[in-house]
């Protein structure tokens, strides 16, 4: 199983460092954020609307590329600007999963049929997902810990049509959106937001029930 593996990766090596990548940045950037939004809060407090205009174009570029991991971008729009930054967290959402799933569409030629040539049993799973896919989508994204760049990728190269990519996304999204903008909120400094201990739990069971559900609705009956 190792090989085939390997043989799969070594025919796919941008698509594999692309997903390698995506997988393990956003986990390793996390604590080069936290030490830059709680070194720079003053300053940060004192943004006008371009500075923050600029702050969530950067913010789309690098949750496309799996540089800022996107409940970062909430917590910190909650903390500092409350929920007039819904509007803008979902729209710099939304067109960095537009990018991401744009651009891993002109890596991944073959990828799918590659898997399926080297593991003929996962032809039913990909089967499943092409049959389910505004529900595919709205369990992948409403799950915390399935990476948001790294489900841009996997939710491309598994042929999810644009429409429920976009659309199931979008409402996938609002929940732990919603939730962590609150958080945010609430905190009165940026440490403590980035500590609560109710939104570490919450983000676990909503992880944990999304990734169950995601399983049990592409899993092959009988």
């Amino acid at each position: 199983m190792q090989s085939k593996f390997l043989s799969l990766i070594n025919e796919q090596k941008n698509m594999g460092l692309l997903m390698l990548w995506m997988a393990i940045i956003p986990i390793a950037s996390s604590l080069t954020a936290t030490y830059i939004f709680i070194s720079l809060e003053e300053e940060i407090l004192a943004f006008n609307g371009w500075q923050w205009g600029l702050f969530y174009v950067l913010s789309m570029l690098t949750m496309t590329f799996a540089v800022t991991p996107t409940t970062y971008v909430a917590i910190v729009s909650g903390y500092f600007l409350g929920w007039e930054s819904l509007p803008m967290v979902v729209v710099s959402y939304q067109l960095a999963s537009l990018l991401g799933y744009f651009f891993a569409g002109r890596l991944s030629e073959g990828f799918i049929s590659g898997i399926e040539n080297y593991y003929p049993k996962s032809r039913r799973y990909f089967y499943n997902v092409e049959r389910k896919q505004w529900s595919t989508t709205f369990l992948s994204r409403i799950s915390p810990a399935l990476p948001f760049a790294l489900m841009n990728v996997v939710l491309s190269v598994s042929r999810i049509r644009l429409a429920p990519f976009f659309w199931a996304g979008l409402i996938g999204m609002l929940p732990r959106t919603v939730f962590f903008i609150w958080v945010g909120s609430q905190a009165q400094y940026f440490s403590e937001a980035i500590q609560n201990k109710e939104g570490q739990f919450w983000m676990i069971a909503l992880s944990v029930l999304g990734i169950y559900l995601l399983y049990r609705l592409i899993k092959p009956r009988g």
